[in-house]
């Protein structure tokens, strides 16, 4: 996308910021070069009409529409994957801000040239009875006509994993959505019971994981979109000689142990109790590391079998994937 209007194709990316402080993911510009296709200058944030990030604190206290009271959770735009388009139809881009706790944040855009060209307060897109649209969080909001009627659909990934669709009833310069429909299931739910484990055992299919994205594409060029998703999973892998039978016995086993709360979990219960009602003494300065030290030693021992137990029967990857799902 040609984000500068200087007739180079550029980049944008969301990001996740770990300042304790700042406490705000921007969203990042990557000005492409004009005699390098493939090379992008050093990123930089989009900014507000007033120079600034663009503000999300004044949604830190979302009313509900029916109560008319506070309700929780907040936004929390500690991770942003935006989505530029322009959803009203006035022929300037604007910026749909999908954040952690699941939330929609439209920034409209001005005829400002540049990339400081956003209002410096957002809206939280709502579906046509007045809540908000929302996923379980990490909201991934991909903007396309998905059913050929002329307006913007929302399609959206999910931190919990799955797809999620929104129709636009409304048209170009008025969007209505309909509530969010599940297309594809989250990975797992207390409230869900079609979940799927975020660790996947290679032996078996693998499917969708968690921290979908979304992308639209005619990706057989048979002239009807594709929906392409991209993931993040853990894969398991059984060792050779390990049947699936035995697997499952190690699993179990390894998973117990995992939960257990052990003598390490109780030695640092100790630690702290020590910590909380130290009177500063020699005495009790001398108890406290004494344990501390006895809760490192143990932890340490426990980890050690914990992983070698592990070892004995499988390995483990962090991977991510793109699926493709066909339009019939």
């Amino acid at each position: 996308m040609d984000l500068d209007n200087d007739g180079v194709l550029d980049l944008y990316s969301g990001a996740y910021d770990t300042n304790p402080i700042r406490q705000f993911a921007p969203a990042q510009f990557f000005k492409g070069k004009k005699d390098s296709p493939l090379d992008f200058e050093a990123p930089i944030p989009l900014k507000t009409l007033s120079g600034e990030l663009p503000n999300l604190k004044g949604l830190q206290r979302l009313i509900d529409p029916e109560t008319k009271r506070a309700r929780l959770p907040t936004v929390t735009p500690l991770k942003s994957k935006p989505h530029l388009v322009d959803l009203n139809g006035d022929g300037n881009l604007d910026l749909i801000y999908g954040e952690k706790g699941g939330y929609f944040a439209h920034f409209t855009g001005s005829a400002s040239t540049g990339i400081e060209h956003f209002a410096n307060q957002a809206e939280l897109l709502k579906d046509q009875n007045g809540n908000f649209l929302k996923v379980d969080y990490s909201a991934a909001p991909h903007l396309i006509d998905w059913d050929g009627d002329h307006d913007l659909d929302i399609l959206s990934g999910n931190g919990q994993g799955g797809v999620y669709f929104a129709e636009n009833i409304g048209d170009p310069k008025n969007p209505k959505w309909k509530a969010f429909t599940e297309w594809l299931p989250p990975t797992s739910s207390s409230n869900r019971t079609n979940g799927r484990s975020t660790i996947q055992n290679t032996r078996k299919k693998l499917q969708p994981n968690s921290e979908t994205t979304v992308n639209v594409v005619d990706y057989n060029n048979d002239g009807k979109l594709d929906l392409l998703v991209g993931d993040r999973t853990i894969l398991e892998t059984p060792l050779d000689h390990i049947t699936d039978a035995e697997f499952e016995v190690k699993e179990a086993e390894y998973r117990a142990m995992q939960d257990a709360y052990g003598p390490d979990q109780k030695a640092m219960d100790d630690y702290y109790n020590l910590l909380d009602n130290s009177d500063k003494s020699p005495e009790s300065k001398k108890a406290i590391a004494a344990a501390l030290d006895l809760a490192d030693k143990l932890s340490d021992e426990i980890y050690d079998k914990k992983l070698a137990l592990k070892n004995s029967f499988k390995t483990a990857k962090r991977a991510g994937f793109v699926w493709v799902f066909l339009q019939k």
